[in-house]
């Protein structure tokens, strides 16, 4: 029987690309693109899937950085963030929310088809 595309794992995600991955340890090896795989499918899957393990971690923290405790989205001091909307204004806004309009901007760019195309041709 045919299986379809969609059912055919990548080649990155079998025997022995994932095994000698893990078990090196070694980062180069991890984040290397591996023979056969398409470049651009191996970063959109990259992509999709640190955008899922930040979502996952800033979960985890979130009830933490509440507008109370985090009123600016900031790098330590000196190096304050400004979330920029489709008009090109800025404006000041508590991290959770910077945070919340960027995982929703990123999430946007991963659901667009132009971006990351997900049919042959």
């Amino acid at each position: 029987p045919k299986r379809s595309i969609s059912a055919i794992r990548p080649l990155f995600l079998c025997q022995p690309y994932c095994n000698n991955s893990i078990v090196k340890g070694n980062f180069k090896t991890i984040v290397q693109l591996p023979k056969y795989v398409d470049p651009n499918e191996w970063l959109a899957v990259n992509a999709f899937d640190f955008y899922n393990y930040v979502n996952i971690f800033y979960g985890s923290i979130s009830d933490f950085c509440t507008p109370r405790e985090c009123p600016n989205m900031s790098a330590g001091s000196g190096c304050e963030y400004f979330w920029m909307d489709g008009q090109k204004k800025t404006s000041k806004v508590p991290a959770s929310q910077y945070i919340d309009f960027v995982m929703n901007w990123i999430q946007t760019l991963i659901n667009d088809e132009n971006t990351f195309p997900t049919k042959d041709g």
